[in-house]
């Protein structure tokens, strides 16, 4: 395919509705969100419960996770999460929720718990941020281009503090196919790619520094296999713009407070033949090339 000459065959190219990129973008409108968590009049009285609504089913899914579960009868959801503070009570079922993570399974089964626990408290997340988790346990289904950012990486971290071992992966997968869909825009757009790329970093929700930071901070906090990060941090390489992060002023911060991932993050760039611009601390940078 020939190399297109405009900006304006750019930005048709990744937003046209029936182009690939950018279904693989996700650029098209997203799908209705959860509904968000009900609430009652005072939070707390067990007499006006608040029972989860159930999601519609979703699309088939690749088999990254277990089979999306069928629509819970009333009569099972016989278990009550206080979440919050303020406090929401939600009714879920034991058994699945027991199934998909390891904190319900040890709250209602382990060494705390006995089989016939009905009550479960996690006040460190917030209700709406509960609800969308319930959303992807109950039905399988998270897409991240319906949540703002910051909700993202509340989402990424609360799974990880649930211990709902294939969210992580789901959503990393889905990342992924956004980075190959704007490499694979590169490759057709070859020439002046350094301009033109700020065009689509700039439009392009994954691409954008606020994204980034949200992204490798959930990372480093969910103490996620640094290996894998390697691998994220090759394929924003290639998409052409990570280089231009490092002024960012919060995703500067971020490094500067996860010494780590800036270490990693670092290593990656220099070994795929970027400068070693990852630290505005020239001590840092020496004392880590040292130790290495």
């Amino acid at each position: 395919m020939m190399p297109y000459n405009s900006d304006q065959q750019i930005y048709e190219e990744i937003t046209r509705p029936d182009s690939p990129v950018a279904k693989r973008l996700r650029i098209s409108p997203p799908s209705p969100p959860p509904p968000p968590p009900p609430t009652s009049a005072n939070n707390v009285n067990v007499d006006e419960d608040i029972e989860m609504q159930m999601l519609p089913e979703p699309a088939p899914q690749p088999p990254i996770n277990p089979v999306p579960r069928a629509p819970v009868p009333r009569s099972n959801f016989n278990l009550k999460v206080y979440v919050g503070n303020p406090v929401n009570i939600f009714r879920v079922n034991r058994a699945i929720v027991c199934e998909r993570s390891s904190f319900f399974a040890a709250a209602c089964y382990g060494r705390f718990g006995q089989p016939q626990t009905t009550k479960v408290y996690i006040r460190e997340i917030e209700p709406r941020i509960f609800n969308i988790i319930l959303g992807y346990i109950y039905n399988n289904r998270f897409n991240e281009a319906d949540h703002s950012i910051p909700d993202i990486g509340k989402v990424l971290e609360a799974t990880d503090y649930l211990g709902i071992v294939y969210f992580r992966d789901r959503f990393l997968a889905q990342v992924w196919e956004q980075l190959q869909a704007i490499i694979d825009v590169r490759a057709i757009f070859i020439e002046n790619w350094t301009e033109r790329g700020r065009i689509a970093r700039s439009f392009v929700r994954v691409l954008k520094p606020e994204y980034v930071t949200m992204l490798f901070t959930a990372l480093y906090r969910t103490f996620y296999d640094e290996s894998k990060v390697n691998m994220i941090v090759h394929e924003y390489l290639l998409t052409g713009g990570l280089e231009e992060w490092h002024t960012d002023p919060d995703f500067v911060a971020m490094l500067d407070a996860n010494e780590r991932l800036r270490s990693v993050i670092r290593q990656a760039w220099v070994g795929n033949g970027g400068e070693m611009i990852w630290s505005v601390n020239p001590a840092v940078d020496e004392d880590t090339h040292m130790s290495h």
